[in-house]
């Protein structure tokens, strides 16, 4: 592994601190890699703090064209660290909600994965800004004081197996910084667009009509646009209403109500 692809030791040490009360230093570590800047520096510091002790794997849930292209991406930089990777294929079932059913898939074949490989626990790239998206769009859903909970640190996967997630007190600015530090700047950038119709947008865009039924499509194109920040590391540059950002969902939710009483905004 070459100096790039180590994190900066305070970073690595602030992982491992983060990391140990979850998963202890002699239990193996699976680490679910999708290819996004997230799960990438989730590997990265993992690589780093247990390199010995850990495997990964990424999910095709061959709903995608370029899902087998994104795989074999993360297949390369886990050779280029050392870490023995699988691609783990599922089926996703017919089902009301699209999203639902490849979460379970997803983690029905990590459970699997992570018993036949005597893994003890199974992380995740979950972090502090997925915890508020979490909130708020259950917040929009109307949920009670019970289902305002959030993402846990920790939960039973399987039986002896559990899933973790190390990276809640990070931003996710910070894991993207990682990652470009790193030099892996091509194929994770290219996949960390995101389109309409991926439930983390339709999720912001449902908080955005909550605080102002009479948007627009032309007015919430324009909202993501302006509120988006630019990847570490990456050109911000929009082709035909088409680009790589970060979401903010609190700045989208605040010009989307502030075009109740505006009409200069478009």
């Amino acid at each position: 592994m070459t100096d790039a692809l180590i994190p900066r030791p305070d970073l690595v040490a602030r992982f491992e601190a983060d990391l140990k009360p979850l998963v202890g230093k002699k239990a193996k570590l699976g680490i679910a890699v999708s290819g996004g800047p997230d799960s990438l520096a989730l590997l990265l510091l993992a690589a780093a703090s247990r390199k010995d002790r850990i495997e990964a794997a990424t999910v095709d849930h061959r709903l995608r064209p370029e899902s087998e292209g994104e795989a074999e991406f993360v297949r390369s930089v886990c050779q280029q660290l050392g870490v023995p990777h699988v691609t783990l294929p599922v089926k996703v079932a017919a089902g009301s909600s699209i999203q639902a059913q490849a979460r379970r898939a997803r983690y029905d074949a990590l459970g699997e994965w992570a018993i036949a490989r005597d893994l003890g626990a199974v992380a995740t790239g979950h972090h502090v800004d997925d915890q508020a998206e979490t909130l708020l769009m259950r917040m929009a859903r109307g949920a009670g004081l019970g289902g305002l909970v959030g993402v846990r640190y920790s939960r039973p996967l399987e039986p002896g197996v559990d899933l973790v997630r190390p990276l809640l007190e990070w931003r996710r600015d910070e894991l993207g910084a990682i990652v470009a530090a790193s030099g892996f700047t091509g194929g994770w950038v290219e996949m960390s667009g995101t389109s309409m119709a991926s439930p983390h947008v339709a999720g912001i865009v449902g908080l955005m009509l909550g605080a102002n039924p009479q948007l627009t499509g032309a007015q919430i194109n324009g909202i993501l646009k302006r509120t988006a920040r630019p990847l570490p590391g990456a050109d911000f540059t929009w082709v035909n209403d088409a680009g790589s950002g970060v979401i903010d969902p609190l700045a989208c939710i605040a010009e989307a109500t502030a075009m109740l009483t505006r009409t200069d905004l478009t």
